[in-house]
C-alpha cells in the first residue's frame, strides 16, 4: 500500500518498476507546467504548489517512462494515492527532411511547431534531417518550417500519426519579398502567412528580431508566394507576395 503525503496544493505518491519495486532518482513532472521533483530512495515524490484542478504526472528515468497519470488537486479533499510505473519506452519522434527543388538534401534551420503552442528549433544533421522527440501528452497535429539558403518553407498542419509514420518533407518553392516602410513606427509589425505561421516570430527565432526604423525601408526576402497579414498596432494590412517580385508596403 502506498502512503500518500497530501497537501491541498500538491500531489504525492511513488514511482515503481514493472515488478512493483520502488525507483529512486526518477524525474516526476507535471506535464503542463513542467514543474518536477525527483523520487527518493523509497520511490516517493511530492509536487507542491499546484493550482486546483486537473493535472497530469509523468515519471522518467533513462529510457524508461510511465504513462501520464491524471489527478485532481482540490482544496477540499485529498487525492487518491498515485503510482507511476516505469517501463521501457521508445520515444515518439518526428523526422523532418529538407530537400532542394531538385530533390537533393539541403542543409537548413528547422522549426517544429505543435497544436499545444510549442515551437522547437534544430539545425539539420549531415544527412540533412532534423529529428524531434515528443514529450507527452502528444499533440494532435504538427507542422514544420525551414530556412534554406535564405528561403523560407512554411509547412502546413499534419496529423501526428501521419508525421510519425511518414515524416515531414519540406521543399522550397518560389519566393518573393516585402519592402516595409513606415514614417513613424519604430517597432516591427507582426507578419502572419496564409497558413498561420507568425513570420515575425520565426525571424526572431533564427536571428536577432528585426527592427523597422522610421523612414528607412526594410526588405524581407525569401518569403513563399501567398497572402500575408501585417499588423502594426491596431492597423491591419493584407498583401500578396509574388515570385521574384518586391511588394512595397506602407505602414502607419
Amino acid at each position: 500500500e502506498v502512503e500518500l503525503l497530501f497537501q491541498n496544493t500538491g500531489l504525492s505518491g511513488t514511482v515503481v518498476d514493472e515488478d512493483g519495486e520502488p525507483i529512486e532518482g526518477a524525474r516526476v513532472e507535471e506535464v503542463a507546467t513542467h514543474a518536477f521533483v525527483v523520487s527518493d530512495a523509497d520511490g516517493r515524490f511530492e509536487i507542491r504548489d499546484l493550482d486546483p484542478g486537473a493535472h497530469g504526472l509523468l515519471a522518467r528515468l533513462g529510457d524508461r517512462r510511465s504513462e501520464v497519470v491524471e489527478a485532481i488537486v482540490s482544496p477540499e479533499r485529498a487525492s487518491e494515492p498515485l503510482v507511476l510505473v516505469l517501463s521501457e519506452h521508445r520515444e515518439d519522434r518526428v523526422e523532418v527532411l529538407v530537400r532542394d527543388p531538385g530533390g537533393s538534401a539541403a542543409s537548413s534551420i528547422v522549426i517544429l511547431a505543435d497544436d499545444h503552442g510549442a515551437e522547437r528549433l534544430q539545425f539539420t544533421r549531415q544527412d540533412d534531417r532534423a529529428t524531434f522527440e515528443l514529450l507527452p501528452p502528444n499533440p494532435g497535429q504538427v507542422r514544420a518550417a525551414a530556412l534554406v539558403d535564405g528561403r523560407w518553407v512554411l509547412g502546413r498542419w499534419t496529423p501526428l500519426e501521419t508525421a510519425l509514420e511518414e515524416g515531414l518533407v519540406l521543399v522550397p518553392g518560389d519566393t518573393g519579398s516585402l519592402q516595409l516602410t513606415s514614417e513613424s513606427a519604430s517597432s516591427f509589425p507582426m507578419i502572419v502567412s496564409e497558413t498561420g505561421w507568425n513570420v515575425t516570430g520565426l525571424l526572431g527565432r533564427v536571428a536577432a528580431p528585426p527592427i523597422l526604423q522610421p523612414g528607412t525601408p526594410m526588405v524581407l526576402s525569401g518569403l513563399p508566394e501567398g497572402t500575408y497579414q501585417l499588423q502594426q498596432a491596431t492597423s491591419y494590412t493584407t498583401v500578396a507576395v509574388r515570385s521574384g517580385e518586391v511588394t512595397p508596403v506602407e505602414l502607419p
